[in-house]
């Protein structure tokens, strides 16, 4: 310490300790500081020598022991998951025949009756396409992308299975990522259960069943796996709840904190105690049962909600009630869950089915912006999952000698309708999108799809609602005149002679 800071001392001793205890403060703060960036810098050059296998292996398996824990017991990661799968995956994903005329008039527009025979003998054998010939083809799509978001790390196994005469000989088995071998023999070509030749995975090495060690290895062309490796040359996926896991850790337990501080608050106790005397522990070990040290009689009330003891003569009667008041709760909740949704990519709307925050615009571009997510990743699943089954349907179809399949051609076009997006404010969302088809900025086919409808079965089935209507003497789409019509119009009637342009006529109320 300097001369002027001892004389200062001297005058201000209480200044001097301040001045002292900040200084040691400021001492330990910046030895963190260091200690971290040390730690950081340490930790970085470390990743940078572990290799993508190594870096994988080492994470996956408690990465996914938190997410299996997260989607079993935390209510919020269980809604998170279910929403994505329901904005991806819906009802599932239906394929379309894109069979087309070859000549003619027609040509190049949809063969509709070959159309209906595969769409037919396909929608047949989706209804129980999994291997107990328990779940539809819808149903594994949902458990499939729901584990992908899980474990990001899933398969999709096709076996031959024999349905009888004229069914399709094709099921299919969602096969969960721990059941793939975490071997790696790299003379082999082996690398956490999955053999390469040449960089393309071949082979899968799976235990026969859960706490085998019996491995099984099946060739890639009977199994689609389903992952999204977060670093480049990644063989297996790391769950996707990493970067969210401890925020719904801590939205849970803060929850539980919550409930147990407002269990206490509307507890309600009756004391019998004697005046002056202070209220000593009611029970100890070697209380007898329902009794407190002083042999008064414990009695709960409510189902335990509050307690009652029995005093002695004199005693007087008091209630316990503690006020626990919380005003940070919901703003704390929200801060979180919005810091969830950004980690996981959605909006905090969707995450916590909380729409009070939000207007028609916010509401229709918090919706965009979900799409932008969805989206890509609709157009992954099919690209990376339908567009494989439906290849497994058609060979199976063409080796099991189901009608159509039997027929001699290059290939069966398909197109595959997504879940749809329903719209914030339907009537203006339809005004833009006939607008955008007629001025040619849309079409009706996407316009369809979008809503996950398949534009060729809408007519068709518009058409025979018309039929049908026109049998039984009525007509569909066709606005009936109400009371307020015919008034607004006789109005206009009786102004009509005075009015200037009344040699044009009333003017007509649709």
């Amino acid at each position: 310490m300097s001369a002027v800071g001892r004389l200062f001392a001297s005058v201000f001793p209480g200044w001097a300790l301040r001045r002292a205890v900040a200084r040691v403060h400021l001492r330990h703060v910046s030895g963190l500081l260091s200690e971290h960036v040390n730690d950081t810098q340490k930790r970085l050059r470390r990743e940078r020598t572990v290799s993508v296998e190594q870096d994988v292996q080492q994470n996956r398996a408690k990465l996914l022991a938190i997410a299996r824990t997260l989607y079993a017991t935390n209510s919020w990661a269980v809604g998170a998951v279910n929403s994505i799968t329901g904005n991806v995956i819906g009802r599932g994903m239906r394929p379309e025949s894109a069979i087309e005329m070859k000549s003619g008039t027609s040509a190049g527009l949809p063969d509709t009756k070959a159309n209906d025979r595969v769409e037919k003998v396909f929608s047949d054998w989706a209804q129980n396409a999994d291997l107990t010939g328990r779940k539809s083809l819808s149903s594994l799509q949902r458990s499939l992308y729901r584990e992908r978001w899980i474990a990001n790390d899933v398969f999709l196994r096709r076996h031959t299975v024999d349905r009888g005469r004229g069914r399709v000989p094709l099921a299919l088995e969602v096969v969960s990522g721990e059941q793939l071998s975490d071997r790696t023999d790299k003379a082999n070509g082996i690398v956490q259960g999955v053999q390469f030749e040449a960089g393309r995975p071949v082979a899968y090495h799976f235990f026969r069943e859960d706490g085998s060690t019996e491995v099984e290895v099946v060739s890639a062309d009977q199994v689609v796996h389903l992952f999204k490796p977060h670093r480049p040359g990644a063989v297996r996926g790391l769950s996707p709840m990493g970067p969210v896991w401890d925020k719904f850790d801590a939205l849970k337990r803060y929850l539980n904190h919550e409930l147990t501080r407002a269990q206490i608050a509307s507890a309600f106790v009756f004391l019998h105690k004697t005046a002056g005397s202070p209220l000593t522990g009611l029970k100890s070990a070697q209380s007898p049962q329902n009794l407190d040290d002083h042999g008064n009689k414990l009695v709960d009330i409510y189902d335990g909600g509050g307690l009652y003891i029995h005093g002695g003569t004199g005693d007087s009667l008091e209630s316990v009630a503690p006020a626990i008041q919380s005003t940070a709760f919901d703003p704390f909740v929200t801060l979180v869950l919005r810091s969830i949704a950004t980690g996981i990519g959605i909006s905090y709307e969707l995450l916590a089915r909380d729409f009070t925050r939000t207007n028609f615009s916010s509401a229709r571009q918090s919706s965009l912006e979900d799409r932008r997510q969805w989206e890509p990743e609709q157009t992954e699943f099919i690209d990376e999952v339908l567009a494989v089954v439906w290849d497994w349907f058609v060979d199976a179809a063409r080796l099991g000698g189901v009608v159509p399949f039997t027929a001699t051609r290059a290939g069966w076009p398909v197109s595959w309708t997504p879940q749809g997006w329903q719209w914030v404010d339907p009537q203006k969302e339809v005004t833009a999108t006939a607008t955008a088809i007629e001025i040619g900025l849309d079409n009706p086919v996407d316009a369809c799809r979008r809503l996950g409808r398949d534009l060729y079965d809408n007519v068709k089935k518009k058409a025979a609602a018309e039929k049908f209507a026109a049998e039984q003497g009525t007509s569909l789409g066709k606005k009936t005149e109400s009371a307020t019509d015919v008034d607004l119009e006789d109005e206009e009637e009786e102004e009509a002679p005075g009015d200037a342009d009344s040699s044009q006529g009333p003017r007509k109320v649709a």
